[in-house]
């Protein structure tokens, strides 16, 4: 995600504000295509890696805290709002003159971010991939700790 914002910030001559945008879907949908997978990641959308993320936390939290789980949920809330502003001021709505030549991405741009977004899209539909490693060194490591 982050390195979307600094292509949009190299490609704009420094501009990386909400409404310094608009409507780039319009001359550049390849880029905002790919971006917005990677936006939808962040904000934890089923069959991306950022769900299960989420979900583990929330189901390990729950019974022991549900007070506190509750009141992050309302950080997954803020979170939902302030991407798909993004999402909206930046991809939608008119576009402004001035971004009427903003490059899409090249194909060595493309072939770059189709790997880490691969990953989301991996581990999102298959999250014991990288679980099932994990688990058995954190229960190793949980029974070391047992006095």
């Amino acid at each position: 995600m982050f390195w979307f914002v600094s292509l949009i910030e190299k490609r704009s001559g420094g501009l990386r504000g909400l409404d310094d945008f608009g409507g780039l879907r319009k001359v550049a949908p390849v880029f905002c295509g790919l971006m917005g997978i990677a936006l939808f990641s962040s904000l934890g959308l089923p069959g991306l890696n950022g769900f299960i993320g989420e979900f583990l936390i929330f189901k390990g939290v729950f019974p022991l805290a549900m007070c506190s789980a509750s009141v992050a949920v309302i950080g997954i809330l803020v979170t939902a709002i302030f991407i798909l502003t993004v999402i909206q001021r930046v991809f939608n709505g008119p576009l402004n003159s001035k971004w009427a030549t903003f490059p899409d991405l090249t194909l060595a741009e493309r072939a770059l971010v189709a790997i880490p977004l691969a990953l989301m899209l991996v581990l999102g539909l298959w999250p014991q991939l990288v679980l099932g490693v994990i688990n058995p060194t954190v229960v190793h490591w949980v029974e070391q700790l047992k006095f």
